[in-house]
């Protein structure tokens, strides 16, 4: 986020959502759900955001190489 300038400007405003499976349950319908049943994963999706970034990180989680890190970024232009 700091890398785009969204941290650091004060009309930027940013939220974030991440999450993380290392038995290779969960899918990304799961990961959805469960973001969307968390208030404060609830309001970063159905804020009110202009710009958003998803990604899917497979591996490499504390050493656990069937890991699956789901991350969500947020922004919006307050100014």
């Amino acid at each position: 986020m700091q890398h785009f300038g969204y941290l650091g400007e004060s009309c930027w405003r940013a939220g974030e959502n991440i999450a993380w499976d290392t038995a290779g349950l969960a899918n990304v319908r799961w990961i959805f759900s469960a973001w969307m049943q968390s208030a404060g994963h609830r309001e970063n999706i159905l804020g009110a955001y202009a710009q958003i970034g998803i990604g899917l990180q497979l591996g490499g989680l504390e050493g656990d190489p069937n890991a699956h890190v789901w991350v969500e970024e947020f922004g919006n232009h307050d100014c």
